[in-house]
């Protein structure tokens, strides 16, 4: 559990608004993201509620590699040493940082929530405006939503900031806003950030990761339900023989709404066995889409469960990239990854062959060389075609050897997909 401070209700007064203000400065932080290319991703706002413990929006770290935080009033930055404990549902955080930059902490308003009508104030940085604060009431409490609505003035870059009572304690976590209306601003109560409590020590990159669902991180746009890959195999006869099938199914994927993947299935596609399943996982997930359960069955062998401890499936979940195979044999293959997630180099043979892969600007695999030892062995190169959400529905391969180099690229066949959306 968060320690804070517990402050009395009897015998106090109100304080002015500029009291306020000078007040939550102490404790307001601007708090600035980037990508593991060093690009600035986003701004928001943080404060500090306990010795070393800053809150803000989970979303605030969303797809970042690094983080910094520049304390109101001053032009020195500290960069975020690790995230403490999150709520995905409640979309809260706790991180320290590295050095010491001050500050008093705020005291939360947790035993007893607002009640609407009730003044407030909003501490934050919109648009990386340091040190800004608006006033309002409390609109409406939103219990289904579990959200506190209010009609002080929010913007991108307050996502983080306190909400504070005419006292100068917490209410709530300025979170988001609707901009179809006026004034339709929201903020997540202050008895959530009181219950969260350390469940592990993420890095930036980690809990960038936690909102990314499976769909976006295996690079899909759109409202994607299920994939279906086609491609053409090649089947041979006893009496060695062979024949094609064009459009072969050789894998299904399905997804939730939210884009966590439910159920995977590969198929071989030959030379003997084509269509044959290979592999089945149906993935079994609670209600802020981490696994619980995991069904697999690989070819003809029977059904295995396996049940997921929270901690694993947090680690699993944390993964800038897509999920490892976890059937795959150890110490044969070594991958490395780059700064997204993707293989980058493949090494077998115990490091004598290699594989490096680069991307096209969607990220989509663009090239893979292969080496023997020093030497250039091969080269596949891919030309997508795509649909309207900029998936692709048509992959064609071409190769070149090293040893045949005067036969250019060649041609091979194309693999397709299938894509059906929600």
């Amino acid at each position: 559990m968060l320690l804070v401070a517990a402050l009395p209700m009897a015998g106090w007064s109100q304080w002015s608004t500029r009291e306020i203000a000078r007040k939550v400065s102490k404790a307001l932080v601007l708090l600035r993201t980037q990508d593991a290319g060093g690009q600035p991703l986003r701004q928001a706002s943080a404060f500090l509620a306990a010795s070393g413990i800053y809150v803000t929006n989970l979303h605030a770290f969303r797809g970042a590699a690094r983080a910094e935080v520049q304390p109101v009033g001053n032009a020195n930055t500290f960069p975020v040493g690790s995230v403490a404990a999150f709520d995905v549902r409640h979309d809260l955080c706790l991180f320290a940082v590295e050095g010491h930059p001050g500050g008093t902490a705020l005291p939360l308003r947790n035993r007893d929530g607002p009640s609407v009508g009730d003044e407030l104030m909003v501490g934050g940085n919109p648009l990386g405006l340091e040190g800004t604060f608006t006033k309002g009431i409390v609109s409406a409490l939103r219990a289904d939503m579990d959200l506190i609505q209010i009609d002080a003035a929010i913007s991108p870059g307050s996502s983080g900031g306190p909400v504070v009572d005419m006292n100068g304690r917490v209410i709530g976590v300025a979170s988001t806003t609707l901009v179809q209306g006026q004034n339709l601003n929201f903020a997540v109560p202050a008895r959530f950030v009181a219950a969260l409590s350390k469940n592990g020590k993420l890095t930036v990159a980690q809990a960038g990761a936690l909102l990314i669902p499976d769909r976006e991180k295996e690079g899909l746009s759109g409202s994607v339900g299920a994939v279906v890959t086609r491609q053409t195999c090649t089947v041979f006869n006893r009496d060695g023989t062979s024949y094609r099938i064009p459009g072969r199914i050789t894998e299904r994927r399905s997804y939730s709404p939210d884009g966590w993947l439910l159920e995977e299935e590969t198929f071989t596609c030959g030379p003997f066995t084509a269509g044959q399943t290979v592999r089945r996982i149906r993935y079994i997930r609670d209600a802020d889409g981490f696994i619980l359960r995991t069904e697999r069955s690989d070819g003809n062998n029977p059904p295995r469960t396996r049940e997921w401890e929270r901690e694993e499936a947090v680690e699993l979940r944390a993964r800038p990239g897509p999920a490892p195979d976890e059937g795959a044999a150890p110490g044969l293959v070594t991958v490395t990854l780059d700064a997204r997630g993707r293989p980058e180099r493949r090494s077998f043979n115990q490091g004598r062959g290699y594989h490096l892969y680069s991307y096209d600007s969607r990220g989509d695999l663009d090239q893979v060389q292969i080496f023997e030892g020093k030497d250039l062995y091969a080269i596949t190169r891919f030309v997508y075609a795509r649909d309207a959400q900029g998936n692709w529905i048509r992959k064609a391969p071409s190769h070149w050897l090293a040893s045949l180099p005067d036969l250019g690229f060649v041609e091979d066949e194309a693999v397709t997909r299938e894509i059906a959306y929600y």
